[in-house]
């Protein structure tokens, strides 16, 4: 998941749930994301997700490409993705689901109930 911080960085904030409503049970309208950062440690790019280390590379270049084809990938499977480069100039890239991805969420259905006759 997304920290609160990075949300607010991209301009949203994290939705809250009241304590009596239930949870979507179904994982498909169930947000799901993923975070790639990029930053250099012991003269190598190092790429993690999720705080768990997902590689090293001799360049940025790669190290961003990588972490962006990951992110890319999960994002055509329903997965935001977003990376995080922490360079001189720093990048944030972010990949989003394709439209279908998720469920639309079910509307109540609205029945007419007739009103009173003059």
């Amino acid at each position: 998941m997304i920290p609160a911080s990075d949300l607010w960085m991209l301009g949203l904030r994290p939705v809250r749930r009241d304590e009596g409503e239930i949870a979507p049970s179904a994982p498909a309208q169930q947000a799901r994301s993923g975070k790639y950062v990029v930053a250099e440690r012991l003269g190598r790019w190092r790429v993690q997700r999720d705080d768990e280390d997902a590689g090293a590379f001799a360049s940025l270049d790669d190290a961003v490409g990588f972490a962006c084809r990951q992110a890319r990938e999960q994002a055509k499977a329903g997965m935001l993705g977003v990376v995080v480069v922490r360079s001189q100039v720093q990048e944030m890239h972010c990949f989003t689901p394709p439209p279908g991805a998720y469920d639309a969420p079910r509307s109540p259905k609205l029945r007419l109930v007739g009103g009173a006759r003059r």
